[in-house]
């Protein structure tokens, strides 16, 4: 498996437990009492009630369309010879974000999704911004980690070390 695989797995298991962490933190009041005054049992509730979440939630959205989008932004970028940082992020950002809209039409309906109203709008889409940005930060220092430099990552989707040489 190639190492540039490998990182965006890793970096698509990170995101999911981060992001459901903080929609849990978004979502609920944190007015909730500790059970029986323990601090412990509080603890471990919201950790069950976070990996619900992500479970549910967050992993879904990351692994099927994510991943997906993340080697085909890499896959594009190495067909037109742009390996910029830049040009990932934001190809990150707008394509992930087009597959939140079509996830959530094929989920709740277009009639929903345009009668949204506008702060719940906006706060979901910040809420789904948040996510490839956190994927492409972590991906982006993995692979600074491994080695492997990030502009020319895109140039080795296939995990061919002789493609990077000149």
């Amino acid at each position: 498996m190639p190492r540039k695989f490998k990182c965006k797995m890793i970096a698509g298991i990170l995101t999911a437990f981060n992001s459901g962490f903080l929609y849990y933190v978004i979502e609920t009041n944190n007015s909730q009492a500790a059970g029986n005054g323990n601090i412990l049992i509080h603890f471990l509730d919201i950790i069950q009630k976070v990996f619900i979440i992500t479970i549910g939630s967050v992993v879904p959205l990351i692994f099927l369309i994510g991943i997906p989008v993340s080697l085909l932004i890499d896959s594009l970028l190495k067909k037109m010879k742009l390996d910029k940082n830049i040009m990932s992020f934001i190809l990150h950002m707008i394509l992930f974000e087009l597959g939140v809209l079509v996830y959530w039409i094929a989920s709740f309906g277009w009639g929903h999704v345009r009668n949204m109203p506008e702060p719940a709008l906006a706060y979901q889409l910040f809420l789904f911004s948040y996510t490839p940005a956190v994927f492409w930060l972590i991906n982006y220092a993995l692979l600074r980690m491994t080695g492997e430099k990030p502009e020319r990552a895109a140039a080795n989707i296939d995990g061919d070390p002789g493609s990077l040489r000149k």
